[in-house]
């Protein structure tokens, strides 16, 4: 229970925001399939991005 307790300490706001960018592609592939994968294309690239800036750490 611990473990689980410093696991979402650490991480829960890492899996709100993928879960928020999954929810913004889900709704441009209902809106329009081409929409979504541009969507999709931008939201990965801008985590690229991010990533490249921002490398995770181990052990945070």
């Amino acid at each position: 229970m611990n473990r689980i307790k410093m696991f979402l300490r650490d991480y829960l706001e890492d899996i709100f925001v993928f879960l928020g960018l999954l929810l913004i592609i889900l709704a441009s592939l209902m809106i329009n399939i081409i929409l979504g994968i541009y969507a999709a294309g931008v939201i990965l690239f801008l985590l690229g991005v991010y990533f490249i800036r921002f490398p995770i750490r181990k052990g945070r």
